[in-house]
């Protein structure tokens, strides 16, 4: 058996794409459960999960405390498979996605986190600069279109698409202090549980052919979009990294190496917006909202 988690919150726009998807899915011979985790959503995310009953079969959970990880957590209780997938609301799997994942754990027994392919699905048209980087794996969540069959980096994780074998849950879980929406939105308790179980000792593995697409929606595509979702994902760098208290010179809290860094970086925004090279802009733009998300984070944690 193997079980397929997705936690959502106010999933109504893209929610009904992802259910399709999964009607569509390879059922494996073992057998598949899907639980689908409401995470106290406001809006009619419960409808169309309650329409969709009679074309998938899937467990309907409700988790009232909000947070990504409560969601995963309630999932968890309910999953009787022996390999575990984790997934999104905002995503399109390929028919084989789940045969790849049990094929892999076959083979690759050695190995117990088992990392997919994304790649992105717009819901506009999409710039030559925007492709590229999602291509090379550094925007919307994709995995690089360069990364072959093998082991695997933890840095190569995505939280919309990773497996396990359930005996990692034995020894490693999920933080419940990352996301809480509308509230305290920094994310990276995937990230994390991967780091964590790497260190434990479990190998990684990448499998492209357990592929799914991640639905990329308009405002998503623009700097503004990219600068939001790097900034949080500073943030959750921050989180998960311990970091020792900075007791060097300060300016407005931030340390004065940082704000130079910052500067300079600002500079190279400046110059390839004036040569209007979207693409090396939106590289600088993801390196300089990383860095002013963590410090965000080491600021407003006292450090």
């Amino acid at each position: 058996m193997i079980s397929v988690i997705i936690a959502t919150y106010n999933g109504e726009t893209v929610l009904p794409k992802t259910l399709q998807a999964l009607s569509l899915l390879e059922v494996p011979s073992q057998g598949v459960e899907f639980i689908i985790v409401d995470n106290a959503s406001i809006d009619n995310t419960v409808n169309i999960l309650s329409k969709y009953a009679d074309k998938l079969e899937f467990k309907i959970l409700h988790e009232a405390k909000q947070g990504k990880s409560h969601a995963i957590h309630k999932g968890l209780e309910h999953a009787t498979g022996d390999l575990i997938v984790f997934s999104d609301d905002d995503v399109l799997p390929d028919k084989n996605w789940l045969i790849a994942y049990i094929n892999a754990a076959a083979e690759q027994l050695d190995y117990s986190v088992f990392l997919g392919q994304i790649r992105p699905y717009w819901l506009a048209p999409a710039k030559d600069w925007l492709i590229k980087l999602a291509n090379e794996g550094r925007v919307c969540g994709c995995t690089s279109k360069a990364l072959a069959e093998g082991e695997a980096s933890i840095y190569w994780a995505k939280g919309a698409n990773f497996c396990i074998r359930k005996n990692v849950l034995n020894q490693v879980s999920f933080r419940n202090d990352l996301w809480v929406a509308g509230k305290n939105e920094v994310g990276g308790e995937d990230t994390d549980f991967v780091k964590k179980a790497s260190e434990k000792g479990f190998q990684l593995w990448f499998v492209p052919e357990a592929l799914l697409q991640h639905i990329i929606r308009p405002h998503e595509m623009t700097m503004l979009g990219i600068w939001k979702r790097y900034f949080r994902i500073g943030r959750s760098i921050a989180a998960i990294t311990p970091q020792e208290k900075f007791d060097g010179v300060k300016i407005l809290g931030y340390p004065r190496w940082f704000l130079l860094k910052v500067f300079k970086q600002c500079l190279s925004l400046i110059i390839n917006a004036v040569k209007l090279n979207s693409y090396c802009f939106a590289s600088q733009l993801i390196e300089t909202a990383i860095s002013c998300g963590q410090e965000y984070h080491y600021k407003h944690s006292g450090l």
